[in-house]
């Protein structure tokens, strides 16, 4: 029974942790179809010069996300710059 409480007690910490840092997680990653508009664009404007350019890929974003889920897994400090300042909205609320 104890088991079954703590399970639930850490079950409801972490759900409350996503939540506050679930605006942060926007700070690193541009949405890819926001990014292939832009390319896109570029692209356009480069073609009548014959520049190329390479295929657009998300290896870097599913690489940097892998990055911030093993830190918030593991519990470590990491150095992220926020999109919105949690603890000040915190002290706000």
């Amino acid at each position: 029974m104890f088991q079954s409480d703590e399970n639930e007690r850490q079950s409801s910490q972490r759900e409350e942790d996503y939540e506050k840092m679930f605006p942060k997680m926007g700070r690193d990653f541009i949405h890819i179809s926001d990014f292939i508009a832009w390319a896109t664009t570029v692209q356009s404007i480069l073609a009548p010069f014959g520049i190329i350019l390479p295929p657009i890929t998300n290896a870097g974003a599913i690489a940097k996300a892998n990055q911030y889920k093993d830190a918030v897994e593991s519990g470590e400090e990491a150095d992220y710059i926020d999109l919105v300042e949690i603890d000040k909205e915190d002290k706000e609320g």
